[in-house]
């Protein structure tokens, strides 16, 4: 590890998928419990800090996603509507209203844009202070997205791409956070954001 670190320690940002991508098979050849070992492990190295960074929060749920127990398994649906996640969802979609924030909209004019995409099934949602997202929470809303109804999710995935494109842009933080509710909920990234993104 201390030898492969320096390594990537000078890799751009943006490499850190596709990396994350060429290890994926490898390490799915592993038996269950390594597996559970190694996001164990990953879990304690974010932790050591009591500091948890996005890029962190993003590369354990995208591990979680794909190496636990359960990945690759059909969930059982639970939930059917989106009120039954509405602190949930204005939760994520107000992670993403200040992922896409530019000189051009603020976070709040990106969350009420993308916010009306789900009514009439979801009114009234109001941006988050982004000093009450807690890391373990997150964690949490993420993983409830995985027992979304097959419908929902395409709702909430094209709802979310709205929130990344408001800009015009796709930033790699964007993308990898993208990804991480992608891998959760089972379903494919949206080409349209790798194209954007390059």
């Amino acid at each position: 590890i201390l030898r492969l670190a320096g390594q990537l320690d000078k890799l751009l940002a943006r490499y850190s998928l596709p990396l994350f991508d060429m290890s994926i098979p490898l390490l799915k050849e592993m038996y269950v419990t390594e597996r559970e070992a190694l996001i164990r492990s990953v879990k304690s190295v974010i932790d050591a800090d009591r500091k948890i960074k996005l890029e962190e929060l993003t590369a354990f749920i995208l591990i979680k996603a794909h190496l636990s127990q359960d990945s690759g398994k059909a969930d059982k649906v639970k939930f059917t509507s989106l009120q039954s996640l509405r602190d949930e969802i204005t939760l994520l979609l107000s992670l993403f209203a200040y992922l896409g924030k530019s000189e051009a909209s603020s976070p709040d004019a990106v969350f009420q844009s993308v916010a009306a995409e789900l009514q009439p099934g979801l009114t009234g949602l109001q941006l988050m202070d982004p000093a009450s997202f807690d890391p373990e929470q997150v964690i949490q809303v993420m993983e409830k997205f995985a027992y979304l109804s097959p419908v929902l999710k395409s709702s909430l995935v094209s709802t979310l791409i709205k929130a990344v494109l408001h800009d015009d842009n796709v930033s790699t933080r964007e993308l990898e956070v993208m990804r991480a509710v992608c891998a959760v909920m089972d379903v494919p990234v949206p080409p349209v954001l790798i194209d954007k993104e390059g």
